[in-house]
């Protein structure tokens, strides 16, 4: 966490605590910036984004949820950028009280049925989601040529 990066290098410099951190011995480390999103090291090469833009109504659990949806990526053998930005993604919902939080058309994160059906368009610019399934953006196309 944001907390513990300045605990640990006395001041505010996140990807330095990742540096750190890394000299230890892990090869990925990273350090959750609440709003602000993340900043990692996988293997030397740095990762950083912003927070998915939602407007949390409770971060209770987000810290956990965070980590849980990393290792999930870790389990189905995504690229550790993948792993981060699906754990950003499952963070931002619980901060929504598990995605109903806000009237529709205030919330800006798509829902997971959504995130893994491949036809439906979303609204998300996460390098991950297109990564993970490149035929989306083709599929969208002929959808809307054919209506």
């Amino acid at each position: 966490s944001e907390t513990f990066a300045r605990d640990l290098v006395g001041g505010d410099n996140p990807l330095a605590a990742c540096f750190k951190l890394a000299e230890l011995g892990p090869r990925v480390v990273g350090v959750t910036l609440g709003s602000k999103g993340y900043i990692a090291l996988d293997r030397g090469r740095i990762i950083e984004r912003p927070a998915y833009p939602v407007e949390a109504v409770d971060t209770t659990g987000c810290g956990d949820v965070f980590h849980a949806g990393f290792i999930y990526g870790l389990l189905k053998n995504w690229r550790v950028d993948q792993c981060f930005d699906f754990a950003a993604w499952a963070a931002a919902g619980v901060s929504l009280k598990l995605f109903r939080a806000l009237p529709k058309h205030t919330v800006k994160l798509p829902l997971r049925s959504e995130l893994y059906n491949p036809v439906i368009h979303i609204p998300c610019k996460s390098p991950f989601f297109y990564s993970v399934f490149p035929c989306v953006e083709k599929k969208i196309l002929s959808q809307k040529h054919h209506r």
